[in-house]
């Protein structure tokens, strides 16, 4: 009688579990249907953002969600850690970031980013991770000044701008893969 009871009570509890489970999932799954996600990166305060526009709005300073470009840039930073395995053609979940420069914009990459002419503050240029491995700083054409074409934006963090893994290194975004303009919901400040 005793075994009976304390499996009926495991067969209980597991369907509780299984229960709650299920509700999560499913409260997840709407949250995400109306645009929030969560931030885990260290380019922009952990919490819970929300996708409020789905549109590319062709501003500067505007703060996004986009999948970044499938380059060797970000195999790289997929397999060193920089960023998550996702469902982006890249192989990354989407990243947010603040677009710096838009199309027909001047960026040049030595010590410091440069968009037309003005150093964005504390963006080094950085040539290898805290490892000491080695990172590329990205040329277009082979150069480390450029014109950006038609329907791009170049992304970095204003929000940790020293460490930001971005558009220095992976290069400019298609506009067709930026998702939206994001917002901060609910934030934990870094220390």
């Amino acid at each position: 009688m005793k075994t009976y009871h304390n499996n009926q009570s495991t067969i209980d509890n597991l369907k509780v579990i299984a229960w709650l489970t299920t509700l999560l999932a499913v409260l997840a799954g709407l949250a995400y249907l109306n645009g929030y996600r969560f931030n885990i990166s260290h380019s922009y305060p952990p919490g819970l953002y929300q996708l409020e526009v789905r549109t590319y709005s062709d501003k500067t300073g505007d703060l996004v969600l986009f999948c970044p470009p499938n380059n060797n840039a970000i195999s790289t930073a997929i397999a060193r850690g920089y960023l998550d395995a996702g469902r982006c053609k890249s192989g990354s979940v989407p990243i947010i970031k603040r677009i710096a420069a838009i199309a027909h914009d001047t960026v040049t990459l030595n010590e410091f980013i440069h968009v037309n002419g003005n150093i964005l503050p504390d963006t080094t240029v950085l040539t290898e991770d805290s490892e000491h491995r080695p990172l590329t700083p990205f040329t277009f054409k082979g150069q480390h000044q450029f014109i950006l074409p038609p329907e791009t934006a170049f992304v970095y963090s204003d929000y940790a701008p020293e460490t930001s893994f971005d558009s220095r290194y992976f290069g400019f975004v298609a506009v067709k893969d930026i998702q939206g303009i994001i917002k901060p919901i609910w934030t934990i400040a870094r220390p």
